[in-house]
């Protein structure tokens, strides 16, 4: 039997999980700012003073930060298409339970009763 609670308590699981990854996507956004500001620091004191600049600081920087920017967005975007799939699915099953039993009681057959 057919429990709109149970399937509309899964669905807002569902969404309050998308929330939260998004949610803890934002806050590394937001703290990597620090560690742009501190490389960003590096790269102006190297420019500043080129003989005494860290250069291999620099040469390990940029091929570092890509891979790991490029890491971080390819788990974010699996995991996001995931969650929206699952979510996606059991609408689709509530949609289809809802119209099944919508043809069971059709309007006329409830006006009349």
């Amino acid at each position: 039997m057919f429990d709109p609670f149970s399937a509309w308590s899964r669905i807002v699981s569902a969404a309050l999980d998308m929330q939260s990854t998004w949610l803890r996507s934002a806050e590394t956004l937001r703290a990597s700012g620090d560690v742009i500001d501190a490389q960003t620091e590096v790269m102006r004191a190297a420019t500043a003073a080129p003989l005494t600049g860290n250069h291999a600081e620099l040469s390990r920087m940029v091929p570092e930060k890509v891979a790991a920017f490029s890491r971080s967005a390819e788990v974010i975007a699996r995991d996001t298409m995931e969650m929206h799939s699952v979510w996606i699915g059991q609408m689709q099953r509530v949609g289809m339970i809802q119209r099944r039993s919508s043809s069971l009681y059709p309007p006329a057959a409830i006006a009349r009763a």
